[in-house]
């Protein structure tokens, strides 16, 4: 691991992957300061931790108007605009500056790294893989996409020099790490802002496959058009490892691990989801690589309590739910769909759900539409814009025009709890990858109003 600064600002420090670096300067003793436009929980959590935050652009700790005694590195997220004061401050005084991406990759550039790649389901199986790995006693370090539930943190640190990393593909991230394993979940088309075209996308993937080393693995799901040394699946595919007679008994779901080393019976997860049994034959086969017994294994994955925001319940019962999830792109729209309906075929369900940037709603906005059709009350939030500018020319109305549903409705957060007495659901979800679970309170209220009458 690469010696860094005394001083380390971080411009976006609430985001998932910042506020990991920023926990793990934070307990090698460096002082972490930071810019975020919003106070989020996150960011509560890192000031009681030590970080020192401030959430006004026009205003600097008084450490960092000078240098630092030259002894300081900024770290920047692209969330954070060219135009932000700040940014704009560090630009001018000449520090030294890397995107986050950069910084990871120096971090995990002197150890073995096992790194989890994919448009979507990397979070949850680089999440359940660190879990594997320290409920085995084996306390590596990890970097995540989310709060694991376990561990109530986004970062783990660890005592031997091993780390576990969500290899983002957001601006080519991914290709700042040097894996010795890598795990591929899928390469389906998202930020075609920054790539353009399914193909640019599919390019990069298969340049950060080359990666791997040969003193490791890449391990794809087989429906990856990519070669590797190791396949896994779920169902009856060929692959190398994969989970077979699955089915649910009491809420949780059952399966048998097959894999080169030997097969194991009644593996249970308790994460809702055909998805989720996939993610975990993935997580399960770089275990296994790296050390991991078959029981190991089992028990690991059977006290796994999930990530933040990926098929939460708020509320559940037999009769009535509530349910938050990070879905924002039509696969995951599709799969968070298909789990609530199994789940409650008999119920009428309402989804709130909050488009994740412009680009991507204008990339997607017919597969969208397909997928909300398919429940009974959909909701629409504005759009978030995040890091982009607003196209008033692609909104959430125009994902609507492009629905059968005809009891599809724009909805701003004021008016959640108007909709809801309207159409008076069973079990409601709210979805997407922005601040979607501001309405939370107004769901929870609702069904426990509900369930007393």
């Amino acid at each position: 691991m690469s010696s860094f600064p005394t001083n380390i600002y971080f411009l976006g420090i609430g985001g998932i992957g910042m506020s990991a670096l920023a926990r793990y300067f934070l307990a090698r003793g460096h002082r972490v300061y930071g810019f975020d436009r919003t106070q989020t929980d996150l960011c509560r959590t890192l000031e009681k931790e030590g970080a020192n935050i401030t959430y006004d652009e026009s205003v600097l700790q008084e450490e960092w108007r000078g240098d630092c005694q030259g002894d300081a590195l900024v770290v920047r997220t692209p969330a954070v605009r060219e135009n932000n004061l700040i940014y704009k401050h560090f630009v001018d005084a000449g520090f030294p500056m890397k995107k986050r991406s950069e910084v990871l990759g120096r971090i995990t550039s002197g150890m073995t790294c096992l790194a989890v790649a994919g448009t979507h389901g990397k979070t949850t199986t680089t999440a359940m893989l660190a879990h594997l790995f320290h409920a085995a006693n084996r306390q590596v370090y990890a970097f995540l996409g989310g709060v694991a539930v376990n561990y109530k943190s986004n970062f783990l640190e660890g005592n031997e020099p091993i780390v576990v990393v969500e290899a983002d593909e957001f601006d080519r991230s991914f290709l700042h790490l040097e894996p010795n394993w890598a795990v591929i979940t899928n390469t389906d088309s998202d930020h075609l802002d920054i790539y353009q075209s399914k193909d640019k996308l599919e390019e990069s993937f298969r340049l950060f496959a080359n990666k791997a080393k040969a003193n490791g693995a890449l391990i794809v799901q087989s429906e990856v058009d990519i070669p590797a040394k190791f396949t896994y699946t779920s169902g009856d595919a060929i692959a190398d490892f994969k989970a077979v007679d699955i089915r649910i008994d009491n809420g949780v779901y059952v399966f048998r691990l097959c894999t080169p080393e030997g097969d194991i019976d009644h593996v249970t997860l308790t994460l809702p989801g055909k998805h989720n049994v996939e993610n975990a034959v993935a997580a399960s086969a770089l275990a296994l690589m790296n050390g991991l017994t078959l029981e190991q294994v089992r028990s690991g994955l059977n006290t796994f309590l999930g990530v933040n925001r990926r098929f939460v319940w708020h509320h559940r019962h037999a009769d009535f739910a509530v349910i938050d999830d990070y879905a924002h792109h039509p696969s995951e729209l599709r799969a968070l769909i298909n789990t609530v309906l199994e789940l409650y075929p008999q119920k009428k369900i309402a989804l709130v759900f909050q488009p994740h940037l412009y680009s991507r709603t204008r990339d997607f906005v017919d597969e969208f539409a397909a997928e909300l059709d398919r429940v009974d009350a959909p909701a629409l939030l504005p759009v978030y814009a995040a890091r982009e500018n607003p196209d008033e020319g692609m909104d959430s109305s125009e994902i609507i025009k492009r629905m059968k549903n005809v009891s599809a409705v724009e909805v701003d957060f004021p008016f959640i709890g108007e909709w809801l007495e309207k159409e008076n659901p069973d079990v409601v979800v709210s979805a997407g990858a922005g601040d979607v679970d501001q309405c939370m309170s107004d769901l929870l209220s609702f069904i426990q109003k509900k369930s007393v009458r």
